[in-house]
């Protein structure tokens, strides 16, 4: 089976409106044609970013609840949560040495190249990385990923 890696700055528009939500409601909705890995991180941070939509008043506390309800049953059982390593934070700060990344994205590209590691090993197709992120991309396309940017699917 086909595999991608989203990042934070996609996963959130499953559930907020913005730019390329609609083209990730698609691609991460039941059923899909791919599996789909994503930081154990991802989880708080789109918590996160649910929480600043309500302080400036893009989305009412009760809504956000909900979709908060939402994100923690998908990360249950939709996507493949990488869990954040010693190895996995060295390899994100050889990212950062090498790509003007934060923190966070660093970790998501060190994670998303375990995934591609994994599928060479097993002869399976490498994963696309997905992120709204024009910084992120550019590291993870040269880093042998194929890319894609909600941004770009209005």
């Amino acid at each position: 089976m086909a595999a991608a890696y989203f990042d934070s700055s996609a996963v959130v528009k499953r559930y907020v409106n913005e730019v390329g939500s609609a083209w990730v409601r698609r691609a991460l909705g039941h059923p899909t044609q791919e599996s789909i890995y994503t930081a154990l991180l991802t989880h708080a941070e789109v918590l996160s970013a649910l929480q600043r939509k309500v302080r400036e008043r893009q989305l009412t506390q009760d809504r956000a609840t909900v979709l908060a309800q939402r994100v923690t049953a998908h990360c249950a059982w939709r996507y493949h949560l990488l869990a954040i390593s010693p190895s996995g934070v060295a390899h994100a700060g050889v990212l950062l040495q090498r790509y003007p990344l934060r923190a966070y994205d660093a970790i998501h590209l060190a994670g998303a190249l375990l995934v591609q590691r994994q599928a060479q090993q097993h002869g399976v197709p490498l994963p696309r990385f997905v992120s709204a992120d024009a910084t992120l991309l550019t590291a993870a396309r040269a880093e042998g990923f194929t890319v894609d940017n909600p941004l770009q699917h209005p």
